[in-house]
């Protein structure tokens, strides 16, 4: 049982926080407002997330009742199977998100995400069906150079192992390397490579003096052999 509960302990850190319900609240206590958007072009499509906390990062979530929550481009969220204060949607495609905050006295706070808010990604023509473990190897993206506010991250999968790269706006723009150094944990295979672009935007309209924001995420995908 020890063992379990070791394995299930960040969970419980991520999850056990301190939540109140929104019914509980008086009508003038702020949000902070959390939003998710992430779009993956390897699937054609958009999952979308939402959640509050009592007037700043460091407040306890809140849980919506008796009328008041979240919709996403009108429709009803479902609920995180582990958080209750923590409301999903998936799109098909890649549409605007409109968000719709209902509290429970009745007033409405309304964000929005779009497709051109994070830089169109994708893989470069060169991009290689086939690696080199001894030689390594490079491949550029297309899209807008990094800026401050966003990162990336490439991870290269097999059945052996996983290696990560982190990017920000000072690395080299549109383009990555992985040395043969960065490949050798790696056996030869198949790859999946995964890029995922990070965006950090403001919220277009905060509840009050609250907190908040919205972060976007695009995400391409490829897949390769990697040889000797």
């Amino acid at each position: 049982m020890k063992k379990l509960l070791l394995l299930f302990s960040p969970l419980l850190l991520v999850y056990s926080c301190k939540k109140v319900d929104s019914n509980d609240l008086k009508d003038d206590v702020p949000y902070a407002q959390y939003y998710y958007v992430g779009y993956d072009k390897s699937t054609g499509s958009t999952d979308a997330s939402a959640y509050c906390r009592v007037r700043n990062g460091g407040g306890s979530k809140v849980e919506f009742s008796n009328g008041a929550g979240f919709k996403a481009n009108g429709t009803a969220p479902s609920i995180d199977l582990f958080d209750k204060a923590i409301y999903r949607w998936h799109f098909n495609g890649m549409p605007e998100v409109d968000f719709l905050l209902t509290k429970n006295s009745g007033a409405q706070i309304a964000n929005n995400a779009l497709p051109s808010d994070i830089s169109n990604i994708d893989f470069g023509p060169s991009f290689p069906a086939t690696i080199s473990k001894a030689a390594g190897f490079n491949f550029t993206w297309t899209g807008d150079a990094l800026n401050t506010s966003e990162t990336m991250t490439i991870t290269i999968a097999s059945d052996s192992g996983t290696i990560q790269k982190d990017l920000t706006s000072a690395s080299p723009a549109n383009s990555v390397t992985f040395s043969s150094a960065d490949l050798q944990k790696l056996k030869p295979g198949n790859l999946n490579i995964t890029v995922v672009r990070d965006k950090d935007t403001p919220l277009d309209n905060k509840d009050g003096d609250s907190e908040g924001g919205i972060k976007l995420r695009y995400t391409i995908k490829r897949s390769a052999t990697l040889t000797q």
